[in-house]
């Protein structure tokens, strides 16, 4: 699971539906709810966490119609004989991605990547 401290910086509403939007590291991450937890105010630091499958790794180059998008490098490929786990430095921080070996033979090595995380994919919780 991939983590991270951001803080709260607006909250858009529309009936149901709420677009959080926080900062960590100096860039602005987007969260998407069906329902506003009682936790979730402006100005409120929280932990952001995604699963590794839940990140798409793409090359530079490719743009995605997705909130989260970052450029970073690939540090350390452990390859596995049908998915690989990759470690990933971004100027957003440290996190993990899995993906098969197949989707890892189309990167462009040496390891210039975009990393990409849908609103809808990530959780929001109380710091610990």
């Amino acid at each position: 699971m991939n983590r991270l401290t951001a803080t709260v910086t607006a909250i858009e509403a529309h009936e149901a539906l709420h677009m959080i939007t926080l900062e960590a590291s100096g860039l602005n991450w987007s969260v998407q709810t069906l329902q506003l937890p009682a936790h979730v105010s402006v100005g409120r630091t929280l932990t952001l966490s995604f699963n590794a499958n839940d990140v798409i790794i793409t090359s530079r180059d490719v743009l995605v119609g997705v909130e989260n998008s970052f450029f970073g490098t690939i540090e350390k490929i452990d390859e596995g004989i049908i998915m690989t786990r990759l470690h990933l430095l971004t100027d957003a921080g440290r996190f993990y991605a899995m993906v098969s070996r197949r989707a890892l033979a189309k990167l462009d090595k040496p390891h210039n990547i975009a990393l990409h995380v849908a609103a809808n994919n990530i959780a929001l919780s109380e710091q610990s």
